[in-house]
């Protein structure tokens, strides 16, 4: 697929109008996640958790209220939820209804029935190597597919195949058989740059993805998809075309998504208000909508850097970083900021540094008052801090402005922030930070926190602050 059609169906993902959707599940009593809520808000929702943390047991309360029936006769899912109640808020051809179930033992009562909304449970992680060793155990395969009419798929079909496995398909065949009463398993068998192979000959990933698109497929508009860690078996890249295809299929066909995931290639793809982390703390269990990429590193997940800042000196650095802070916490650790030791420096980056289309961005980010001398054009763009004077001279002219609040929130005594404002009153504004820290017994990025706080509760230095945030964040392409 295209990037540029990539990005219009993740875009139609989250605007269209779903008739089938759930709002939310209220639990109670379920093992190991007590009594709850959670809400759902878009086409694609990613649970996401540390192993042990709950999210296949979520899944299973939701397929509980979808299909009682299946759970009943299904040890695995029905342990999980035992002794419990679930009641969904949905909505069915755009009209709301409420479905609830309570779990006793082995039995399942629905309390209030509603009307049935289309629903399938995919877990590819646990049907990939089954069907593998299945079909390889099976002496008389052939006999049984001559018995069937195979389906071929169509040439947007093999795309999308080729698209999230990586390699070229020629063909694709589906036999749908039927092993079981009321269970129909799908064999598979393609040819690949001239080579022709079936299901018992594949890996767990190959056959995994077949299996996910053969249900997309089949499964009717409308309806709602629980899907358990789609990442198994597959490369990175696989991951996140098939996730691509989530989001062309939901937009398509109107399919509802909510999958269980732990993979940084998925998550880095859905936008944080689209995601539920569950959060345990002992026997304590929440669930956590996200305000930025920052819960990736509750998962142990690197967030990935937007682009580097170029700042002149160590103070600039430490102004930025609390500057930052105060708006966008998760900047801090998005971006790299860099400080070389002076303004020319900046501009040979700027200016020396090739520009290219991709993840990297470089910004200058001069002192303000540099405002008046660098008007250049350079290949990168570069933004001004935000005041009139450099950050040292800034946070200096606000501890002479304001000592009552810096000694407030310093937890320092008005007498001794005097007597050190005093003492140091005299020295170049560079020599002026380092003593200062010095002599109230603090790191040099604590009293910059402070001197900025301090700074910032003027009304016009907020207001150039914000100024100045948002100047960023235009280049940054963050809204």
């Amino acid at each position: 697929m295209r990037n540029a059609k990539i990005n219009d169906h993740w875009r139609r993902t989250y605007n269209r109008n779903y008739p089938n959707k759930i709002n939310s599940i209220k639990y109670e009593n379920i093992p190991g996640l007590g009594s709850g809520n959670i809400n759902f808000n878009g086409g694609i929702t990613a649970i996401c958790g540390i192993n042990g943390a709950g999210k296949t047991t979520f899944l299973s309360a939701i397929l509980g209220m979808l299909q009682p029936n299946f759970i009943e006769n299904s040890n695995i899912h029905l342990l999980k939820i035992q002794n419990s109640s679930i009641l969904g808020d949905l909505q069915i051809n755009n009209e709301s209804f409420s479905r609830g179930i309570d779990v006793i033992g082995d039995k399942i009562e629905v309390t209030q029935e509603g009307t049935e909304v289309s629903s399938a449970w995919i877990d590819s992680s646990t049907y990939g190597n089954e069907m593998v060793s299945l079909f390889q155990d099976m002496r008389n395969i052939e006999e049984l597919l001559d018995q069937h009419e195979p389906r071929l798929s169509s040439y947007e079909e093999i795309n999308l195949t080729s698209y999230i496995i990586g390699k070229t398909y020629n063909s694709i065949m589906t036999y749908e058989l039927e092993l079981e009463v009321d269970k129909v398993v799908p064999y598979f068998k393609v040819n690949c740059d001239g080579v022709e192979y079936g299901s018992e000959l594949m890996g767990a990933g190959e056959i995994s993805v077949l299996f996910i698109l053969w249900q997309l497929q089949r499964v009717n508009n409308n309806s709602v998809l629980l899907i358990e860690e789609p990442e198994t078996f597959l490369s990175p890249h696989a991951q996140e075309a098939l996730l691509n295809v989530f989001a062309k299929f939901s937009e398509e066909k109107g399919l509802w998504f909510i999958l269980s995931t732990h993979s940084p290639n998925i998550l880095s793809r859905i936008p944080p208000k689209h995601v539920r982390l569950v959060s345990r703390l002992r026997n304590n269990v929440r669930v956590i909508v996200p305000q930025d990429q920052s819960y990736l590193n509750s998962l142990g997940i690197p967030i990935r850097k937007l682009g580097i800042l170029f700042v002149e000196d160590r103070a600039a650095r430490e102004f930025t970083k609390v500057w930052l802070s105060r708006y966008a916490p998760q900047l801090v650790s998005q971006l790299e900021i860099r400080d070389i030791n002076s303004e020319s420096k900046i501009k040979g980056i700027l200016n020396d540094f090739p520009t290219f289309e991709g993840w990297l961005k470089i910004i200058g980010v001069f002192d303000a008052d540099q405002s008046q001398r660098v008007n250049e054009t350079f290949n990168w763009p570069y933004i001004f801090l935000p005041g009139v004077k450099s950050p040292e001279e800034e946070l200096r002219n606000s501890a002479y402005a304001k000592p009552e609040y810096l000694a407030e929130i310093s937890n320092r005594s008005l007498d001794m922030i005097h007597m050190v404002l005093s003492e140091i009153d005299g020295l170049n504004h560079h020599d002026w930070l380092v003593e200062f820290h010095r002599k109230l017994g603090i790191t040099y990025e604590q009293l910059v926190f402070l001197l900025f706080e301090t700074w910032h509760s003027c009304d016009s230095n907020s207001a150039s602050a914000k100024n100045s945030f948002d100047n960023l964040l235009s280049y940054l392409n963050i809204n």
